[in-house]
C-alpha cells in the first residue's frame, strides 16, 4: 500500500490535519473492528485501515500535504 492509497482509504486530503487523521482512523477502526462487525471481510478491512493509519501517521500525512490531493494521483 502506498501513501496515496492509504489516504484514500482513510478519506484524508492534502488539507487534513493530524486530528482529522486520528478522527477518521478511530471512526473506521470502530466500524470495521471484527468484535463489532461480523460481516465477511470486516477483519481484512480493519487490517487495511490499521495499515493505512500507520503509513499516514509515520510521515504520510506530511507527504500528502506537501505533494497535493491523493485523489489526483494513481
Amino acid at each position: 500500500m502506498n501513501v496515496y492509497e492509504a489516504a484514500i482509504i482513510l478519506g484524508i486530503s492534502a488539507s487534513s490535519t493530524s486530528q482529522d487523521l486520528k478522527r477518521s482512523w478511530r471512526k473506521m477502526a470502530t466500524e470495521w473492528h471484527p468484535d463489532r462487525n461480523n460481516s465477511p471481510g470486516a477483519e481484512e478491512h480493519f487490517k487495511k485501515v490499521s495499515e493505512a493509519f500507520q503509513i499516514m501517521a509515520n510521515g504520510g500525512l506530511e507527504f500528502i500535504q506537501n505533494s497535493g490531493n491523493p485523489q489526483t494521483h494513481s
